[in-house]
């Protein structure tokens, strides 16, 4: 995290120094490329991460907010990122995590992946949920679920739980294209709710 945070702090150091000769957008492009790329590389495996750090992290998006709308003193963001159709950093892993376990379940993922995880198998009660295919199976080891606190930061703990967890119309979305849109506007929705 600590090398993410200073190369985005790099990166915003040098944007700053050019944004009076770029308008809105071409700054919005700038932070995509240069800070939004480096925030979002890998980030599904900063699933778990403290909320110390992830507020680290949190704070390079909102400094790039500041930067597009030429901001130099610190102010609440929350509607300025909202307007820019920036998901918080919380839900930028999550969106991550879903996009990867919509890869698993139609079969375009890395081996190593489907190898950890598999579609949910009916159980041996009639339940609503037997007849929903689009389920994960939770890992479990023995009787026991495998709940401790570093087993449910790997992405075959958190992927399935992250999947299951979306609706149901979402996760029969076969496009990729499109789900990843659907998705993103489920985020985005759920992410904003009280602004």
């Amino acid at each position: 995290v600590s090398h993410v945070v200073r190369g985005c702090m790099a990166y915003l150091t040098n944007l700053w120094r050019i944004g009076d000769m770029l308008d809105k957008q071409s700054k919005i492009r700038m932070v995509n490329v240069f800070i939004h790329s480096r925030l979002d590389f890998c980030n599904s495996l900063l699933h778990g991460i403290t909320a110390k750090q992830l507020n680290r992290l949190q704070k390079i998006q909102n400094s790039a907010v500041r930067y597009v709308y030429g901001w130099k003193t610190r102010r609440g963001v929350t509607g300025l990122r909202k307007s820019l159709h920036f998901l918080p950093i919380q839900y930028r892993i999550r969106f991550k995590i879903c996009a990867l376990m919509h890869q698993v379940v139609h079969g375009t993922a890395p081996v190593y992946l489907t190898k950890d995880i598999q579609r949910r198998r009916p159980k041996a009660v009639n339940l609503r949920a037997n007849s929903d295919e689009t389920l994960l199976e939770e890992r479990v080891h023995g009787d026991l679920r495998l709940r401790h606190k570093i087993t449910e930061k790997g992405i075959s703990i958190a992927g399935p739980v992250k999947w299951n967890s979306l609706p149901k119309e979402l996760r029969e979305l076969e496009t990729a294209g499109i789900f990843k849109k659907r998705l993103k506007t489920f985020l985005f929705l759920e992410a904003y709710r009280d602004c």
